[in-house]
């Protein structure tokens, strides 16, 4: 087995020297997804199929905000509700 090199040994290392020193090697990545929406659509769910009254609908809508902190830009109090009549 003499002359025998490894495979790759060099080119690894070479590789692995490259991308240490290309700044790319350590990458943070913050991911932010908004979920009052789907909160809110879900509630909007509820009062439209009766399992929640206009009155718990309303209270549940301002807890959520206050949880949220009103960190949406939306004006939740500008939407209207269309009722069958």
């Amino acid at each position: 087995m003499k002359g025998k090199r490894r495979p790759y040994s060099n080119d690894t290392q070479a590789i692995e020297s490259t991308i240490r020193e290309s700044g790319n090697s350590d990458v943070d990545i913050s991911i932010l997804v908004d979920t009052k929406p789907i909160a809110y659509a879900m509630l909007c769910s509820l009062l439209a199929t009766k399992q929640l009254t206009r009155r718990e609908f309303e209270k549940a809508v301002r807890e959520l905000e206050e949880l949220t902190h009103n960190f949406n830009r939306n004006d939740v109090s500008n939407v209207r509700l269309y009722e069958d009549k």
